[in-house]
This record gives C-alpha cells, sequence and structure tokens, in this order.
C-alpha cells in the first residue's frame, strides 16, 4: 500500500533518513555528504513537517503489512530559465526502501505515486539526481525510465 505522510511518520521519515544519508556516505566520496553529523539529523523533522503540510511538496510512504519500507519525496520546482515555456517542474528529492524490501517493485510503486501526484498538478517533466558512485541508484532510476540529460559539474578551489 501507498498512502501519504502524515505528522505521526515523522520519527520513521527521519530513521529513514539517516539510514540513507549513510548509504550516500557509504557508495561516494562526496564532500557535500562526507561531513554530516548527527547535528544536522534535528534539522530532518522540521524539513519533513514543512513539506507534508505544503502545497508544493508530497511524500508517500510505501508499507507491506502495515509495515512501513519506504519513501519518496518530491516537490514543485521552478525550470532554471525564467523565459521557458515550462512553468514548473517536478523534482523527486529522495527515495529510499529498506534493503530487505528492495527489488519487490516498492520503488516503482512509489515512483508511480508522486508521478500520478505531478501529473495530476499539471507538471509534465520530473527531475532527480543521485551521486557518481551509487550504481544502486544509477540503475533503479533507469528501470523506472528516468535517463540522464544534464551534467553537474563541480571543481573544488
Amino acid at each position: 500500500m501507498i498512502r501519504k505522510a502524515l505528522e505521526d511518520d515523522i520519527p520513521q521519515l527521519v530513521e529513514w533518513m539517516k539510514k540513507l544519508v549513510a548509504h550516500v556516505q557509504e557508495t561516494s566520496c562526496d564532500p557535500y555528504v562526507a561531513n554530516i553529523t548527527d547535528d544536522h539529523e534535528r534539522e530532518f523533522a522540521p524539513w519533513f513537517i514543512k513539506i507534508i503540510n505544503s502545497d508544493s511538496g508530497i511524500i508517500y510512504i510505501a508499507e507491506e503489512q502495515d509495515i512501513p519500507v519506504g519513501f519518496i519525496l518530491g516537490n514543485i520546482t521552478a525550470p532554471f530559465l525564467k523565459a521557458s515555456v515550462i512553468k514548473s517542474i517536478g523534482q523527486i528529492e529522495l527515495c529510499w526502501v529498506e534493503p530487505s524490501f528492495r527489488k519487490k517493485g516498492i520503488a516503482r510503486k512509489l515512483c508511480y505515486q508522486i508521478e500520478q501526484w505531478f501529473r495530476g498538478i499539471g507538471v509534465k517533466y520530473i527531475d532527480l539526481q543521485y551521486l557518481i558512485g551509487n550504481n544502486e541508484a544509477e540503475m533503479s532510476w533507469d528501470k523506472l525510465g528516468y535517463q540522464p540529460y544534464r551534467i553537474a559539474s563541480r571543481k573544488e578551489i
């Protein structure tokens, strides 16, 4: 079952966020995530509450036999070029499925649900990002039909 997240789900979402950060730290050497500390975790709950109570974002939770097993979080953003004929873009910010429940179609169900939400509010394009080295994310998003279209580059100075 896929359902909208409620404020009662915040402790579970915070736990998943900790796991997601740890996973990204393990699969990437990206300095953006390398030094995230426990102090940063206190920002997760207010952020989730803001999205749950927002009209421009949504969080869905997947449950198997009434056990929460994963989530997906999306927001509506403006294109980087204001003159674009595209006025809003869906952004999948986060997606997490417990490792023991992976490869069972749960991410596909979460993705379908958030795509339906975006479609229902008139969004035609959905963007997402994952870090180089996160092969699991790359394979999953590819299977769900998401293809790279822009390369982001960085230089440390």
